[in-house]
């Protein structure tokens, strides 16, 4: 028989589709397998939907599946003569396998082929190795034997990774469950999923030979079982057990698998223990224990037990592997996404450059028919002047060649334009779909949060529920890695200082239930983030007392603060408003951590409380730690970027509201004063004399203290692809990384921290620069001011620095609107403006600006493409003081142009 192409989808499609029925089957037959003498699986419908499955195997020629059912087929009659539990866990793992391939896409059949190729040679050895075996013992002489057996781990295989990871989705169900259960003890789904999530442990322990997990896991099975029968009720004694056995198997799987041996070597005692405890519990048959000893917890009637949600998420979390622990997915390390990520970055900051090159290259193009336009206005000429006919053969060849190259410029203009234009977009698409592949949901940076609430509130005799809105709200993977002990230390500071006792509760009018909300959404580029208890709130008079007895201010200091100024005091190192360290809080680290480890990750925090009814911190934080959206400034002529997240408002403020107090400068804004800084003192650069009226200033919050750094000029928003600096540089002092903007110029981002240290290291040292409240003496010049505006960047920036360096103050605009709103607001000496421009082109500003009575007077510059004599005329008629052409463009004549309007730098005003 001919191969079959494994692109002709109708008969994969055939193949899937006859497995998955058959699967079902076969998984029907093996639930029956404890059913009892006569109730148990039939298996010649077994041997059937085996033999439809290898049928169907062959015709597609699926080599892997026909190895794997006739292991499967040629067991069977050993299952039917001595159908022992270790046959069935083999034959139950098997099946479960060949499902997962049914659930397969086609197009990924061969890949999930080859990642399960090892697993399917463990399963088929060790169904062969059945034809030869002595009879099995009962079942709990196998259990006694797993658990006195040394594991035989097939690390050969690599399998035990696999395992860890498959477990861990495992585990996360099972503590999900394990909380819910504890207040609907009688809840069957729960009891249900508790079940399947321990028996794919057992599975996949099984296959890599772990025999005590085996055996542990087979017990806690038994258990959810006999609760699920009604035999018994799991109280919260039974649930602490429950807890244990999955710590200790959580334990194991954060453990090297060179070091298993030893592992286990240490916990058989313990593995022991704990089987007996829960096969003491299932034999037991007992109800709802009684009133737990102190060590266990509070009494039973001031316990709470801690939900997610309204309605349990029963199987929530789709395992990759359902029994062996082998997924479908390809796997790649975190510094092999970093690198890839890396590389696309790269491709999109490169594909930049395409638009930039096009435009010189139509730019080259309109010179060439500049000359033949020249050149065809040569030869109208000439016919009268007597030239002879070779001339002028010469010239009309010179003209046609002209005009071909011309043609064929204009073709590969368009060519490359269009692939321009391709190569920006793919590049963009594969940076997003990177990004969009390192984005994890925000639960699975929750899973331990649901048994942290439980266990504290226990052993702390309070009653609180735990409600998460929002989480499958997604983030960086990097992010969600840093935000685990924040959470851990948030919840921990909620229970212990913010939420009372249920008594205390009821006499205040609250319900006995306290209530932790955790909420997430994406906001404005960002990813929001609250924890809000519904406690007593924060006493600011007892922080006052606090700040005060630590010596951080003085009496009279924190009599002034406001309410907001004395919750900043949590976020620093030892402050604590407990009088006294247990092993739960109280030594003054928790919110400190939760600070650092925020701005660790270029975000913020803010704190708000409402005294007597609750607490919540609010994290606002990147999506992703590769792209930040930053602010463009200015400083010394260089371009430096500034996190918009670590930035509370940017304002221009007029000189003449700078006001003084002892040797310190400030201003007013929201009435909250705000000390004043340079930004060339911050980072330790040149000084030079600030000589604008306005002034550029960036109000930056700290923990203690908030600051308005002075910069030269803001230059607008951008998204910025964040570039690693080389670690050879070692850590640059206020620097944090870097990005590439769009014309391809580097622009060094800041690092918020460092500048607020350096501020307060100024400040407390009391050497400011003093910024002078008038800008110049009565006898100075004042700098002139030109607005550039121009859709172009590689425009408005030759434009720039050519003014620049004349010694011209220089802002710009990306198009007239832009413009219009500027002129506006700020005062300028000189316009420079394109005409064809977005949003309002450089004709209609130019109207606007000499139909306003303000700013009718301002002389404008128009530099344009359109050379012809009409735009010309248009231009000046609409109010143009000078027309110069791009074409023609040099710097003197620009320079000349400008000086004609208003004078040198120097001249005065």
């Amino acid at each position: 028989m001919t191969k079959t192409d494994l692109n002709d989808m109708s008969l994969l499609d055939l193949f899937l589709m006859e497995t998955v029925s058959q699967c079902l089957n076969l998984s029907h037959e093996i639930c029956r397998w404890d059913d009892g003498p006569g109730r148990g699986p039939d298996f010649n419908t077994m041997h059937r939907a085996i033999h439809s499955i290898t049928g169907a195997a062959r015709i597609v020629d699926l080599q892997a599946v026909i190895g794997l059912t006739q292991a499967i087929e040629h067991s069977l009659p050993i299952a039917a003569a001595q159908p022992a539990a270790e046959i069935r866990h083999l034959l139950e793992s098997a099946v479960d396998q060949l499902n997962q391939v049914a659930q397969t896409k086609a197009s990924q059949l061969n890949e999930t082929l080859l990642e399960k190729k090892n697993l399917f040679a463990n399963l088929i050895k060790h169904l062969g190795e059945l034809q030869s075996s002595t009879p099995t013992p009962p079942p709990s002489s196998i259990e006694q034997a797993a658990l006195a057996t040394k594991p035989a781990l097939l690390a050969s295989q690599g399998l035990f990774q696999i395992f860890t990871e498959d477990a861990e989705n495992h585990l996360a169900v099972l503590s999900d469950n394990l909380i819910h259960i504890e207040k609907t003890p009688q809840s069957g789904v729960l009891l249900e999923s508790s079940m399947r999530a321990v028996h794919s442990l057992k599975g996949a322990a099984r296959i890599i030979e772990l025999g005590p997990i085996v055996s542990l896991t087979h017990a806690m099975e038994d258990l959810f079982i006999a609760a699920e029968e009604g035999s018994i009720s799991l109280g919260s004694n039974h649930i602490d057990t429950l807890f244990a056995a999955a710590d200790l198997i959580r334990n194991l799987t954060k453990q090297e698998e060179s070091g298993i041996d030893q592992w286990f070597e240490r916990h058989t005692e313990k593995i022991k223990s704990l089987v007996d405890q829960i096969r003491s519990i299932a034999g037991s048959r007992s109800a709802t224990p009684a009133t737990p000893t102190p060590a266990q917890g509070p009494p039973a009637e001031t316990a709470s037990y801690p939900s997610t949600e309204t309605e349990p998420p029963v199987n929530r979390r789709q395992s990759h592997l359902d029994v062996a622990g082998l997924d479908r997915y390809l796997r790649v390390s975190a510094q092999g996404m970093g690198r890839i990520l890396a590389l696309a970055s790269e491709a999109m900051i490169e594909s930049r450059w395409l638009p930039n090159i096009t435009t010189t290259v139509s730019r080259v193009k309109r010179q060439q028919d500049e000359v033949w336009y020249a050149l065809e206005k040569l030869r109208a000429q000439l016919p009268g002047t007597g030239i002879s006919a070779a001339l002028d053969s010469g010239l009309a060849d010179i003209s046609t060649k002209l005009k071909r190259s011309q043609d064929f410029f204009g073709r590969q203009i368009i060519e490359l334009t269009e692939h321009s234009t391709l190569a920006v977009n793919i590049a963009h698409r594969l940076h997003h779909e990177i990004i969009t592949n390192r984005m994890q949901p925000l639960s699975e940076g929750l899973r331990g949060l649901p048994r942290l609430v439980r266990d504290l509130s226990r052993k702390l005799g309070k009653s609180v529920r735990l409600e998460v809105i929002g989480a499958e709200t997604l983030i960086d993977r990097d992010i969600l890695e840093k935000l685990e002990s924040p959470f851990n230390h948030l919840i921990t500071n909620a229970i212990d200082h913010g939420i009372e006792h249920p008594e205390h509760r009821v006499k205040v009018g609250k319900a006995k239930e306290a209530t932790i909300k955790i909420s997430a959404r994406h906001h404005a580029g960002m990813l929001v983030i609250s924890v809000a208890d519904d406690g007593r709130g924060l006493d600011y008079e007892t922080l006052r007392a606090k700040a005060v007895e630590k010596r951080l201010v003085s009496n009279k200091i924190a009599a002034e603060l406001s309410e907001a100024e004395l919750s900043e005091f949590l976020f620093l190192p030892n402050f604590t408003t407990k009088e006294s360290a247990d092993s739960t809080s109280g030594r003054g680290v928790g919110l400190d951590i939760v600070y650092n480890a925020i701005r660790e990750v270029r975000g913020s925090i803010e704190l708000r409380s409402t005294a007597g009814q609750g607490l919540s911190f609010e994290l606002h934080l990147p999506l992703t730690l590769s792209i930040i959206r930053g602010l463009l400034i200015e400083i010394n002529n260089e371009p430096y970027a500034l996190p918009l997240i670590n930035i509370d408002h940017a304002i221009r403020l007029p000189r003449n509201e700078i006001k003084e107090m002892g040797n310190r400068q400030y201003f007013i804004s929201n009435n909250k004063r705000i000390g004043i800084i340079t930004a060339q003192q911050s980072l330790e650069l040149k000084e030079h004399e600030l000589s604008d009226d306005t002034l550029s200033i960036i109000v930056l919050n700290s923990i203690s203290n908030t600051y308005g750094l002075i910069v030269d000029r803001f230059q607008g928003i951008r998204d910025l692809v964040v570039q690693p600096l080389n670690p050879r540089l070692g850590k640059l002092k206020s620097i944090s990384a870097a990005a590439i903007g769009e014309d391809g110029t580097p622009i060094l981002i800041l690092d918020i921290n460092d500048l607020r240290q350096s501020m307060d290291h100024l400040i407390s040292g009391d050497r400011l620069q003093r910024i002078e409240p008038q800008v110049l003496g009565a006898d100075q010049p004042k700098q002139k001011k030109i607005l550039v505006v121009d859709d172009s960047i590689t425009v408005r920036e030759v434009e720039r620095k050519i003014l620049t360096e004349h010694g011209f103050e220089v802002e710009v605009a990306i198009d007239g609107l832009e413009a219009w709103n500027m002129i506006r607001h700020f005062h300028y000496d000189l316009i420079i403006t394109d005409i064809d421009m977005p949003n309002l082109d450089g004709i209609e500003l130019l109207v606007h600006i000499k139909e306003t009575a303000n700013y009718e007077n301002t002389p404008v510059i128009i530099l344009s493409y359109k050379d012809r004599e009409e735009d010309r005329t248009r231009g000046l008629e609409a109010g143009a003081d000078y027309y110069l052409t791009k074409s023609s463009f040099h710097k003197l004549a620009l320079i000349e142009a400008v000086e004609d309007l208003i004078g040198s730098p120097g001249d005065k005003q």
